[in-house]
């Protein structure tokens, strides 16, 4: 088994197969709300018994220790970083995206896993032009460390009206050739378009939770991604901005390995309340 296969494997969890992932890797351009406690976040994710977390190279440079004990989650570090303005904290539509650390950065400070954007919607072609070169590059050295590379379609540019499964369909497609070895994806609308870019690529998928919904629907969901074929979830503001994130936490793992959309639709809704 290649190096690759063994740390995507590193990303599963062990009695079920399949990996649940938080992703906490949202502050490139400042204060994300509810994730102001960084430290206090790690912390509590560190002893929450999830398979993976998703979070960018200063957060691993500071916090690695707390994910160092044996059982913690696996990281997957974020070597990129996107430009939206300016100023921070500012909610423009993506412009760039250029690369803060090197593969070899991450793997020497505990990452199992790498990952950047394939940024969409750009007005400036030559800065889509530029960032796949980079990506296929950064891909050819992940693949000379065995380190896995997830790529996601980030849809954020303001030249995009909307997303439809279409275009995942060829993002997917676009993130494959650039050199991914994991693709994180929005889900599409059909969880039959999900399962035949699963089958198509040959990659494992890790569905992403997108923006933030109270009540009911994401355990649901998450059960229908994993029924349709993928690996896991990496969902971020689904879990930790909401008030009791253990319960979130706790929704998260009942959908992923046991695919109970009951029981996490339930925690999900205990989640939305003070824990």
């Amino acid at each position: 088994m290649s190096g690759i296969a063994v740390r995507i494997n590193q990303l599963r969890n062990s009695e079920y197969g399949t990996s649940a992932v938080v992703a906490f890797d949202h502050g490139f351009n400042g204060m994300v709300p509810g994730g102001e406690d960084a430290r206090g976040i790690i912390e509590a994710l560190a002893v929450s018994d999830i398979d993976g977390i998703l979070i960018g190279p200063g957060l691993l440079r500071q916090l690695s220790p707390l994910l160092a004990h044996p059982g913690a989650p696996r990281v997957i570090a974020t070597l990129d970083g996107g430009t939206f303005g300016a100023l921070p904290g500012v909610d423009h539509p993506l412009t760039h995206a250029r690369r803060a650390v090197s593969p070899e950065w991450v793997l020497r400070h505990g990452a199992v896993a790498a990952k950047m954007i394939l940024p969409l919607g750009l007005g400036d072609t030559e800065a889509l032009a530029e960032a796949t070169s980079l990506l296929g590059r950064t891909a050819a050295e992940c693949e000379e460390l065995g380190l896995p590379f997830m790529i996601e379609p980030a849809f954020w540019g303001a030249h995009l009206e909307k997303v439809d499964d279409e275009m995942i369909r060829h993002a997917a497609r676009q993130a494959t050739e650039l050199g991914a070895t994991i693709l994180k994806l929005p889900a599409p609308s059909r969880p039959e378009i999900l399962s035949e870019i699963i089958s198509h690529t040959g990659l494992p998928v890790w569905v992403l939770g997108g923006a933030p919904q109270s009540g009911g629907g994401i355990g649901s969901a998450i059960v229908e991604w994993m029924d349709a074929g993928a690996l896991g979830v990496a969902i971020g503001r689904n879990i930790w901005s909401r008030p009791n994130m253990v319960a979130a936490v706790e929704g998260l793992k009942a959908a992923v390995h046991h695919r109970d959309a009951a029981r996490a639709e339930e925690l999900f809704h205990s989640a939305d309340l003070p824990g």
